[in-house]
This record gives structure tokens, sequence and C-alpha cells, in this order.
């Protein structure tokens, strides 16, 4: 799933949208932010993915 979110911040420059199971239906993460922040919310959505 990381390798996904890679390819998916590599090639889409505006923004990227997940699905979270625990709090809003979809997260939009824009790309400027800090990848410890995308780290994070992977983290408290699906911990078995990391």
């Amino acid at each position: 799933m990381l390798t996904i979110l890679a390819e998916r911040l590599s090639l889409n420059k505006s923004s990227l949208k997940m699905l979270s199971k625990h709090s809003s239906p979809i997260k939009k993460i824009y790309i400027d932010k800090d990848c410890k922040e995308i780290i994070e919310l992977f983290k408290r959505n699906n911990p078995v993915t990391l």
C-alpha cells in the first residue's frame, strides 16, 4: 500500500484521496504536507499495512 501511495504522490501533483475506516469517509492529503503526517495517517487508520 505504501508503494501505491508513493506512485500516486509522484504521478498526481494535486492531491490524494484515501478511504478511511475510522473517521470521515474520504481524507484528502495534499502532497505539500510532510511525509511524516501521511505515515501517521496510515498508522491510525490501518496499522496492518505498515
